[in-house]
């Protein structure tokens, strides 16, 4: 509750000129709007930061099921439907606890790549 104090630091910072002389009291509030300002900003840095766990997360991402057919991902246990046991599959879903997946086909080495040399190796 008392981290919110610190948004209100300019408005709270006038008070400044009620005790100090006016070019300290600007002096001294000009630091405190930039602190603030510095504050603000990493704030909205932090709401930017994109998801990390959880459902939203794992959508999109490309897995290896289990020999059940269960995903495990960044430390969390999905159900995947349809069970593909221990295949590559993209996640598209998410209803619940249970992802909805995709098999991922691996892609094919073009005669032109494998005469110059490349291999997708990953």
């Amino acid at each position: 509750m008392w981290c919110h104090l610190l948004l209100a630091m300019p408005l709270i910072g006038l008070g400044l000129f009620f005790v100090l002389p006016f070019s300290t009291a600007l002096l001294l509030y000009l630091i405190v709007v930039a602190l603030s300002l510095l504050i603000y900003v990493k704030i909205v840095e932090a709401m930017r930061v994109p998801i990390t766990t959880g459902a939203e997360a794992i959508v999109g991402q490309i897995v290896m099921t289990e020999a059940d057919g269960s995903i495990h991902w960044k430390g969390e246990w999905w159900t995947a439907t349809p069970a593909f046991p221990s295949r590559r599959v993209r996640i598209i879903g998410i209803q619940g606890l249970v992802a909805q997946v995709v098999p991922v086909t691996e892609p094919a080495v073009s005669t032109q790549d494998h005469a110059a040399g490349h291999t997708n190796r990953a």
